[in-house]
């Protein structure tokens, strides 16, 4: 009869696991040396722009100047890759440091999960774990999800170890780490507004003064940084790909959803093309956003139902493009899937599933299940009644601003910043029901 294993081993067990992981997939990028997706390019040009010229563009200098190219990536990553570049210098030394700091995410995880109560945190963090390699992945490209994901999942601790242990140090925490954040990712800019209302909530009676500048930081270097891309460009903005993702994203597969690929092709290049004669960067973002919301305006139920797909997909899927690319996989059909999915649903996406050789089916089907658990669990952490309510709310509502703000775009990779998150929920969602079906005692409520 096999005798249940001590207390003590599991935490070894399970960080020997994930340590292996994290390790086998280092060495198989350091193998294959494919270091590069076709953002990380960008990254790295405005990195060395830094270093050369000083200036802050990730485009190539000594071409044409596009004015969008200064803003389109936040300096945070360029200038972490600049430092690193210039006392390391490798792309193996900034995978490594991904790596390490991974770890640290899964470690701070597991500190939020026991605060939290969580028994079972060991166990059903391995299985999520498994059944995720895009955290294993993504910390060996030059890439910003792994560091994004630090901010977000540092924001989220500090929330709470701020109520926990009632010192206003944690206040300070939260705000370096949502600063470093939204210079790191442009979706979080917008996320200064709802921040001011979570600490104004928390802690008002208490901390008023600390709260006062807290609050107003955020909202000062956001505007201090769009005034300097306003002197740089002609036009006040935080990021260009906002308009970008806007135009030829979800105004893209808007248009090929309800009228086909030649249209939107065609409709997207006259508004690209128009767009370019104007006589300024402003007149031009600002005539993009407006032919933009024009176009979306004339379908919004596509849209509505093409952004609601979209955030499922965050959830849902299993990252073929990711380990086609990470495992060097040729892929043999043609088109995207993104574009599959906007012309025929999911039908589509079946279909050309289908088609995959055997083990990669089996493996796409595994990851799909553990996010699928995920969701579920996700679902259930609201019915966690030792969790506090407020807990809840910031925790989801972490998860939904991401996964909302990426909308028809939604992805595997787009999720990966606010994994340990829905880690967290999903592990405290289904403890639920361990904890009812072990003790038959417990209510959901």
């Amino acid at each position: 009869m096999l005798k249940r294993l001590p207390s003590n081993i599991f935490p070894w067990f399970f960080w020997g696991v994930v340590i292996l992981l994290h390790l086998l997939f280092f060495f198989l990028q350091k193998n294959q040396q494919n270091y590069w997706l076709v953002d990380s390019h960008e990254y790295v040009k405005e990195a060395f722009n830094l270093l050369d010229y000083g200036v802050l563009y990730c485009g190539d200098l000594d071409g044409t100047i596009r004015y969008d190219f200064f803003t389109k990536r936040p300096p945070m990553y360029p200038l972490v890759l600049a430092v690193v570049t210039q006392l390391l210098g490798s792309e193996t030394t900034v995978v490594g440091l991904q790596m390490i700091l991974s770890l640290l995410n899964v470690f701070l995880m597991l500190r939020i999960l026991a605060i939290l109560g969580l028994t079972y945190r060991y166990s059903l963090s391995l299985l999520f774990l498994l059944l995720y390699p895009a955290q294993f992945m993504y910390a060996q490209w030059i890439m910003t999800e792994i560091l994004f994901q630090s901010c977000l999942l540092v924001m989220v601790g500090a929330i709470i170890f701020w109520q926990e242990r009632k010192s206003q140090v944690w206040i300070w925490i939260y705000l370096g780490a949502l600063l470093l954040g939204l210079f790191t990712k442009p979706v979080l800019y917008l996320f200064i507004f709802p921040s001011a209302v979570v600490l104004f909530l928390f802690g008002w009676k208490k901390w008023r003064i600390s709260l006062i500048c807290a609050i107003m930081i955020p909202f000062l270097a956001v505007g201090m940084y769009m005034y300097w891309n306003a002197e740089r460009t002609g036009y006040f903005h935080f990021s260009s790909i906002q308009n970008l993702s806007l135009l030829q994203y979800t105004t893209f597969h808007t248009i090929r959803a309800s009228q086909g690929g030649e249209a939107a092709e065609t409709t997207i290049t006259f508004i690209q093309e128009t767009a370019a004669q104007k006589e300024s960067f402003e007149a031009e973002q600002l005539y993009i956003q407006e032919r933009a919301v024009h176009e979306i305006g004339k379908v919004p139920l596509t849209y509505l139902g093409l952004h609601l797909k979209g955030m499922l997909n965050f959830f849902l899927d299993p990252g073929r493009f990711d380990l086609y690319n990470f495992m060097g996989w040729e892929n043999q059909e043609e088109g995207g899937w993104q574009a599959t999915f906007s012309e025929e649903g999911y039908a589509g996406l079946w279909k050309r599933f289908s088609r995959l050789p055997a083990g990669r089916i089996g493996l796409l089907v595994a990851i799909l299940l553990g996010n699928l658990l995920k969701l579920i669990g996700l679902g259930l952490f609201l019915f966690n009644g030792s969790v506090p309510r407020v807990y809840k709310w910031i925790l989801v509502g972490m998860i939904l601003y991401i996964s909302g703000l990426t909308g028809i775009s939604g992805a595997s990779r787009f999720a990966v910043p606010v994994f340990p998150i829905l880690l967290i929920c999903a592990s405290l969602g289904w403890s639920t029901l361990i904890d009812r079906w072990k003790y038959r005692k417990l209510p959901l409520t």
